[in-house]
């Protein structure tokens, strides 16, 4: 049996893979979202595929990170990776799961 350690090595392998491809697919034709350069709002939109309505609710909502340069946002490449992350997707599932427990609970205590 393989040990941990492996398994979590190869699990954040597997999960760094999964974000290219997801990348590649989402972006096709598109430049690399570097993490450590700023990008405006609309190359952001353009590369989420997002409409500004969209993009300005998941900045109300801090669900992505952006600061204001002199009346204009701006947007590091590691939160825009964030968001395309299956890592994302899997703290989206857990918290799903656990209120779907909390509710299922709260239904049988009635």
């Amino acid at each position: 049996m393989p040990s941990s350690e492996n398994l979590t090595v190869a699990w954040q392998q597997y999960n760094i893979l999964q974000s290219k491809i997801l990348v590649e697919f989402l972006l096709p034709g598109m430049p690399e979202i570097n993490p450590k350069e700023i990008y405006t709002t609309k190359e952001a939109q353009d590369f989420l595929k997002i409409s500004s309505s969209t993009f300005k609710r998941l900045l109300k909502r801090g669900i992505i990170k952006a600061y204001k340069v002199g009346g204009t946002y701006r947007i590091w490449g590691s939160e825009i990776l964030k968001l395309v992350s299956p890592k994302l997707e899997s703290k989206v599932y857990m918290t799903y799961k656990k209120v779907k427990e909390k509710t299922k609970k709260t239904i049988e205590k009635w």
